[in-house]
């Protein structure tokens, strides 16, 4: 699913998912049931579904990098974080070995 890209219902949320599960089990050597069930949290799905991505954060990448350090470094994983957040319910802490 491009970042970028905005759902605009039914069948075309259904052919975005297909194509990204097909991606990611090219990716990871996969069958693409396999990577659905194991690979991706079903609210990954539910989010894009309403509209939601991380396209904010990507665009951002690099903007504040230093040199030696990855720009993703924390960033999109905070991101992905805050996409799959329930609304109402506290966030995780992260736990003291997670970085």
């Amino acid at each position: 699913m491009r970042a970028s890209q905005k759902p605009g219902g039914g069948p075309e949320v259904r052919a975005a998912v297909r194509r990204a599960v097909g991606e990611v089990s090219d990716h990871l050597g996969n069958a693409p049931a396999v990577c659905r069930g194991s690979y991706i949290a079903p609210r990954v799905v539910e989010r894009f579904a309403e509209g939601a991505t991380v396209a904010a954060e990507l665009e951002r990448l690099g903007e504040h990098g230093v040199f030696g350090h990855p720009a993703t470094r924390g960033t999109v994983e905070r991101a992905v974080l805050d996409l799959l957040e329930e609304p109402g319910r506290p966030r995780r802490r992260s736990s003291p070995h997670s970085g």
